[in-house]
């Protein structure tokens, strides 16, 4: 999956990427990569409902409108959340 933080030219890790016009922007090597923000689609559900069937076809199918991330981008701010709910993961 994809982690929005690593640059792909130099590896460079950042925790707060920058983004300008529309870019993704390296602090280190001042790659650029096109970024979209919205709409985020979440797919979720129990156990067994399906996500792993379903996800990586609707993945397939939407791939030039849609960029795929690891839940754990999302909830890298949420373990940090102190709160009981996750408000930080909610608001992702």
């Amino acid at each position: 999956m994809l982690d929005l933080r690593i640059c792909p030219a130099c590896g460079d890790r950042a925790e707060n990427p920058a983004v300008e016009h529309g870019s993704l922007v390296c602090g280190r090597c001042a790659h650029r990569r096109t970024f979209r923000r919205l709409p985020l689609f979440a797919l979720t559900g129990p156990s067994a409902a399906g996500k792993s069937t379903v996800g990586p076809e609707l993945a397939a199918r939407l791939a030039d409108e849609v960029v795929v991330l690891e839940q754990d981008v999302l909830w890298t701010g949420g373990l940090r959340d102190d709160v009981d709910g996750h408000p930080a993961f909610r608001a992702t």
